[in-house]
Order: C-alpha cells, then sequence, then structure tokens
C-alpha cells in the first residue's frame, strides 16, 4: 500500500526559503536527488519527502509505504520547515486520508498498550510483551522502530500526544511531560494480538526501571512504526551492533534473503548466547564482550573486511561509536549513501531524547 500527502504554503522569498531547505538536506546524511532547479527529494526507503517551489510558496509531497511511515515523513517535513520560519510551518496543512479532524486527536500510528508479561530473553535484556485492544495490523510493518513513553512523573495519569494538521506532534508539556524513547519490535503475532519489544536492563533508565516492575495490565504508549533498512539488494553485507541493537539485527536477519553473505558484529556474553537470541542465518556470527564492544568494534570490523567489501553496512549503539563507523563505512569502505548507516542508540553522559 502506497499512502501520499501534499501541501502548499504561500511565504514570502519562497524561492530562497527553498535554497536553504535544499542546503540543509545536502548538509545531513540522506539519500537526496534533484529532480530539477527547483525540486528535491529526499529518499526514504522507499518512500520520500519531495520539496519544490513555484515562486510564490513551497509544495510538497511526501509518499511511503504505510500510515505510520507517513505521519513520520510529514512531521519531518514539518519540522525543517519550522527551523526557518515557525509561522509558517504552525500554518502548514496536509491533504490526505489520514488527516484527522481539526480538534486534536492521537497520531494515526498511536496505540496505548498493556503489559502481558515480562520476561528475560537474555541476561541484561528485559522482554516486555504487550498487547492492545484496537488494530495492531500497522505494527506488523513496514518499519521496525517505535517510539515508547510514558508519564516522567509515575504518579499522572499519562496525557498522550495528539497529532496536528501542520504534521507536528503535540507533545504534553509541565506536570504531564513524557519520557520518550526508541525501540524496536522484536515480534509480533496479529493472531494473538501481541508483540515483544526487549529493552536493555540499566540503572535509572525510566522505562527499563518500569518495564522490570511492570505488572500485568500496567500501560504504556506506543507511537510507530518506522525505520528499519533491509539490505535486500545488496550481496555481501556487514551488520554491527550492540545489545542494544540486538532486537533490530534479529528482524533484519529474519527479512535477510538467503543469497546474501556477510558477518554479524554483536556485543554478547559468548557465541552460544548470540546464537540462541538471533535466528538462523546464514551470515557468520562474531561476538564482542561488553568490555571490548565499543573499543574494538571498529577495528574487528575493519579485519573482516580487507579482502571481502561489503557493498551493504548497518552500525547502531552508542553516539560515538556510530560516529566513527559512519566514517570507516564513507572512507575505508567507500560506501555511499543508502549504502551504509550508522545510527545513534544511546548516548554515553546524557540523554537522547525521542520526542
Amino acid at each position: 500500500m502506497t499512502c501520499k500527502s501534499s501541501a502548499y504554503v504561500t511565504l514570502n522569498q519562497a524561492e530562497g526559503v527553498f535554497a536553504r531547505l535544499l542546503d540543509h538536506a545536502r548538509e545531513h546524511d540522506v539519500v537526496l536527488e534533484q529532480t530539477g532547479p527547483k525540486d528535491f527529494k529526499i529518499v526514504v526507503g522507499s518512500g520520500f519527502i519531495a520539496i519544490g517551489t513555484d515562486g510564490l510558496g513551497l509544495i510538497l509531497n511526501v509518499s511511503a509505504e504505510s500510515v505510520s511511515i507517513l505521519y513520520f515523513l510529514k512531521e519531518a517535513a514539518a519540522l525543517h520547515l519550522a527551523e526557518y520560519n515557525a509561522e509558517v510551518a504552525e500554518a502548514l496543512h496536509w491533504e490526505d486520508e489520514s488527516t484527522r479532524p481539526l480538534n486534536l486527536k492521537a497520531p494515526p500510528s498511536f496505540h496505548e498498550l498493556s503489559v502481558v508479561s515480562v520476561s528475560e530473553p537474555m541476561d541484561g535484556l528485559i522482554r516486555l510483551r504487550l498487547s492492545g485492544t484496537d488494530d495492531l495490523s500497522g505494527l506488523a510493518g513496514p518499519g521496525i522502530h517505535v517510539k515508547l513513553m510514558l508519564p516522567i512523573n509515575p504518579e499522572r495519569t499519562p496525557v498522550w500526544p495528539q497529532a496536528s494538521r501542520n504534521g507536528l506532534t503535540k507533545w504534553p508539556k509541565g506536570a504531564d511531560e513524557l519520557h520518550v524513547r526508541y525501540y524496536t519490535i522484536k515480534f509480533i503475532d496479529l493472531t494473538a494480538g501481541v508483540l515483544d519489544i526487549d529493552i536493555v536492563r540499566h540503572d535509572g533508565g525510566l522505562i527499563a526501571d518500569w518495564a522490570v516492575a511492570a505488572k500485568p495490565g500496567a500501560k504504556i504508549g506506543l507511537l510507530g512504526p518506522g525505520g528499519g533498512e533491509t539490505p535486500d539488494k545488496a550481496k555481501r553485507v556487514l551488520l554491527c551492533g550492540d545489545k542494544t541493537a540486538l532486537p533490530a539485527l534479529a528482524r533484519m536477519l529474519e527479512e535477510l534473503p538467503d543469497n546474501v553473505a556477510g558477518d554479524v558484529v554483536a556485543e554478547a556474553a559468548d557465541l552460544d548466547c548470540l546464537t540462541h537470541y538471533l535466528p538462523s542465518t546464514h551470515l557468520t556470527l562474531h561476538v564482542l564482550p561488553e568490555d571490548r564492544f565499543r573499543s574494538d568494534v571498529e577495528q574487528y570490523s575493519e579485519s573482516l573486511t580487507v579482502n571481502k567489501k561489503p557493498d551493504f553496512a548497518w552500525f547502531a549503539g552508542e553516539h560515538q561509536n556510530a560516529q566513527s563507523m559512519r566514517r570507516f563505512f564513507k572512507s575505508d569502505l567507500g560506501l555511499s549513501k543508502g549504502q551504509q548507516y550508522a545510527i545513534t542508540y544511546w548516548r554515553d553522559g546524557g540523554p537522547l531524547e525521542a520526542n
């Protein structure tokens, strides 16, 4: 299914704003196609954000595989526009079948879920099995990443985010502020109406601490899914990730075509532990323990690619690791945008906000 949305916004000096938006896109690690002197397109998987100008305003078109991803792309376009003119972004009005009435309601990809059970699939990981009363079919994909959210004040009754017609999410503030973090759907069974999300156990993490103590019936908010590139056109891949990335690695391996070769470098206690967690794969598994992963992952990956360079590389983990792995993918492996992804899942010494 292809979902589409469009918007037109009138503004002064439209061509100047368009030029600044194009420069801004060029500065970021995105797949960019300039389709004409007054048009460009940011490609996101099989979808895109297209921005153009007729001299009097900006023309925006968004296409995605699902309502959920469409919502994320509309918000991304609105956020970029808001950096240059908040008033114009506020007046933005998207036209599509998923547009909600003017009175604010939850985003089309929001779900309030209940805890079914809590388990430990691997040392250091907490598995939340969740269920919902609404239609969960959109959570089966495309996309594997979601935002989980809880009130920062655990004594508060949750006030969930709302959607506005300009594409921006209205997040509650003050006493109702939410703690929001990205996670990956590890497993979903639409027939049973349940899904699993694995969370790294770490002291002081609001969602991790909540998950450890969660009882059946406890409520949590979810927005998504989106993201999650599968290298289905690659012949050889390099997939790397610390413990926070294990659920995403598992999902990627499940969807990887059988004719793709390559290596997986992951953080785990030992190979048996990693093999038990990940699905069966024809890729070669390599393990780095927790005390060596961050310091050794780049050098170890380099040793694997000296004679067999991949045509797709992926990393997820701590911010500094992601930065260095991105340089390695680009400079050493010669991979361009769309052939390599190095994603920050967490930041040592500070929070990584998702709202």
